[in-house]
């Protein structure tokens, strides 16, 4: 992740479902919500939203928003 002053976060999810909704329209992929219900609130990940996703087990994300998004849901198959 990259957090709202463009400082890299590594963050480790242990399972599905993660727990944040994101958008693609343009640019990187961002956090656009935190879910009642994931890795994120069960475990207490300190993502928010605006944060842009970067990269997937060490790969960086595409910059094109609809492969960006092919690339994550990819990588996350294995979670």
């Amino acid at each position: 992740f990259l957090d709202e002053t463009g400082t890299e976060i590594e963050l480790k999810f242990a399972k599905k479902p993660l727990g944040f909704k994101y958008v693609s329209r343009k640019g990187p992929l961002k956090v656009s919500g935190i879910l009642d219900e994931g890795c994120v609130k069960e475990t207490g990940l300190p993502v928010k939203v605006g944060w842009a996703i970067k990269a997937v087990n060490g790969n960086i994300l595409s910059a094109e928003p609809q492969k960006a998004s092919e690339e994550f849901l990819e990588a996350i198959k294995g979670v």
